[in-house]
């Protein structure tokens, strides 16, 4: 298994790092840690700079305990974001893992964060690190929507240990339909509880379905299934299921290089605290 950190040099980037250590010792995996200098840099800066970077994360590593070349250490000159899924690229990378962004509401609303525009380029699982890396993980969310993506979140969640080393929780929101939506030709009407309940029996065996497709070590996944915004549904199941990591599927639209990401992610990403495993369509 191969491991991609990105480092900003900065204080998140650091509990990036210590997740991805822990990984690697979980997993006997290799690790490249790799830090962009913009090209926006005047030319006489570039190579100071590039030289005090790699101090820098030779000095964090030393301060994890890590020997000299456990890790390799790579500093590159490009765009940050397309550097990134580059490098992922050339090594073939199972993960790339970085740290959470800053929350600069102009810089974000007009050019996305960091973190957004990695998943969006890259082809790979985006780890989003929240939390300082004290143990293993050990309860895991997954949130689905029955979608083919779905079957790709649980698949990764798999290839990184979770469905065997964690209790595993499945937040999924559906929509409740009347079964009478297309011969009404009225305003919508509220739903009876009923109808609410029948909705939510008629996704019971696309849940169960997807569940018997994988082993889960400490038994089934508690299964969350309510009706209604699957934002919502998902940021207050990660705080009663008290998941230290929730696994989400992501999509882009159309075929210009995902320049979205799937809304439901976009704002989980924001809002969630704990860490995030972003799982791109296969």
């Amino acid at each position: 298994m191969k491991l991609l950190v990105a480092s900003d040099l900065s204080a998140r980037s650091e509990l990036a790092l210590q997740r991805a250590l822990s990984l690697a010792d979980q997993f006997q995996a290799e690790v490249t840690l790799l830090h962009v200098v913009d090209t926006e840099l005047p030319l006489g800066l570039k190579t100071a700079y590039m030289q005090d970077a790699n101090s820098v994360l030779q000095e964090s590593l030393q301060q994890l305990g890590r020997k000299e070349n456990s890790v390799d250490v790579t500093v590159r000159v490009g765009e940050p974001c397309q550097t990134i899924s580059e490098v992922a690229d050339e090594l073939q990378a199972d993960l790339i893992i970085v740290g959470s962004f800053r929350r600069q509401l102009l810089r974000d609303t007009f050019v996305g964060t960091t973190v957004e525009r990695v998943i969006r380029m890259s082809r790979r699982p985006v780890l989003m690190v929240n939390r300082k890396a004290d143990d293993l993980y050990h309860k895991t969310l997954l949130a689905v929507d029955l979608s083919p993506i779905s079957e790709n979140v649980l698949s990764t969640a798999e290839k990184f240990g979770l469905l065997a080393s964690t209790e595993c929780s499945l937040a999924h929101a559906f929509v409740a339909v009347p079964q009478d939506r297309m011969a009404y030709a009225g305003p919508d009407r509220e739903l009876t509880p009923e109808e609410v309940e029948a909705c939510r029996q008629a996704v019971l065996p696309d849940i169960d379905k997807l569940v018997s497709t994988k082993t889960w070590a400490k038994g089934k996944p508690e299964i969350i299934l309510e009706e209604g915004n699957a934002i919502k549904l998902v940021a207050n199941s990660v705080k009663t299921t008290e998941a230290d990591v929730l696994v989400i599927g992501v999509q882009g639209y159309g075929a210009v290089k995902r320049l979205l990401i799937g809304s439901v992610a976009k704002q989980l990403l924001s809002q969630v605290e704990c860490d995030i495993l972003a799982v791109p369509a296969p």
